[in-house]
């Protein structure tokens, strides 16, 4: 299997602003600003409806949630994985405190590890760790109802896209 590139981190390369979010942007590639931005949407929406109830406020924590993905920056890499900057190890998707979020592009917007590294982003805004082990013992935050998120947000996204109401993934609805 041929090395991966490393990544390009540089904020000058996340030049394409995502459809309805002011902020948050990504580098080009196959996935149009318009269906990552509905993808962010998705995840929003499903966020709420599942973690709504454990917050006193309602909301689950959903404005701290907002605020850190608007300022995300995504960098994608061609291929199934790609390495982390600076290192040899191999990924499919990684999330920096700092906001950056890198990702390999893989078949459909679907199929990519965007929910994972978005439940990252949202766990350190609002717990203040992103919870690196997941499950595991060391970090506290990510539960089972996480894993459900990004089950139900990759299935919404890929439902939304067979709609009568159709939304085409690189095809600008505006």
């Amino acid at each position: 299997m041929p090395h991966a590139p490393v990544m390009v981190y540089s904020p000058e390369h996340c030049n394409v602003r995502l459809t309805n979010w002011d902020n948050a942007r990504q580098t080009s590639n196959k996935y149009g600003p318009d269906a990552v931005g509905m993808y962010y949407n998705i995840f929003v929406y499903k966020w709420v409806e599942i973690f709504s109830d454990l917050d006193p406020e309602g909301y689950g924590g959903i404005i701290e949630v907002v605020t850190a993905m608007d300022e995300t920056n995504i960098y994608w890499q061609r291929g199934d994985v790609f390495t982390r900057p600076n290192e040899s190890e191999r990924l499919e998707g990684l999330a920096y405190p700092d906001g950056n979020i890198f990702l390999a592009e893989r078949g459909k917007l679907s199929d990519t590890a965007l929910a994972h590294e978005l439940v990252h982003v949202a766990l350190l805004a609002v717990n203040g760790d992103p919870d690196r082990d997941h499950l595991g013992d060391e970090h506290k935050g990510w539960n089972w109802m996480h894993e459900n998120l990004i089950f139900e947000v990759s299935l919404a996204y890929a439902r939304a896209l067979e709609s009568p109401l159709r939304f085409r993934e690189g095809v600008d609805v505006r």
